[in-house]
């Protein structure tokens, strides 16, 4: 079977990650998993500290450690090496803040409109 011919069993998903957790992108073709080269936002990713490339028989893994919003939030890519110039899947990651820390809560405010004093009141959403 040649790498072109080779279909995916398990593709990739969008997914939702938070901040400094670890996220796992993984495939599974049929027969022997292909020689790949992984992309973040159409550029060449490579194994580091962030990036570990996992290949297991008839799989690949990208797993990205402690996920940060200004670095990790794109579009991620698997390329076969020998057709680098083509997406063979993709999917989207978002990385969400996990902690939102309150330092004050919102209190009743007084106004001035026009001549007349009023109490302006505050919703809480949740």
């Amino acid at each position: 079977m040649t790498e072109t011919s080779r279909q995916l069993i398990k593709t990739l998903k969008d997914q939702n990650v938070y901040v400094h957790d670890t996220c796992t992108l993984n495939v599974q073709f049929q027969g022997d998993a292909p020689d790949v080269k992984w992309h973040k936002n159409g550029q060449e990713i490579h194994p580091s500290k962030k990036y570990r490339f996992i290949k297991n028989g008839n799989e690949q893994t990208l797993i990205i450690d402690d996920c940060q919003l200004t670095d990790d939030q794109a579009y991620y890519s698997l390329r076969l090496a020998s057709n680098p110039k083509l997406d063979l899947i993709s999917c989207y990651i978002q990385v969400k803040d996990k902690y939102v820390n309150i330092t004050k809560h919102l209190e009743p405010q007084r106004c001035i409109l026009g001549q007349q004093q009023q109490q302006v009141r505050i919703f809480y959403l949740i």
